[in-house]
């Protein structure tokens, strides 16, 4: 799992004007960006 730290110091230089979202919310995030719709293996 990505570094929630190193996260927050890109969005703040990087995109400034977006919410920061809670260590939970940024979990959740890079969950649905990882696996999207579920698992990708049958077993």
């Amino acid at each position: 799992m990505p570094d929630y730290h190193a996260y927050l110091c890109h969005l703040r230089e990087a995109h400034p004007a977006c919410p920061v979202p809670s260590p939970r919310e940024f979990f959740t995030m890079y969950l649905e960006q990882r696996y999207g719709n579920g698992p990708t293996r049958c077993c």
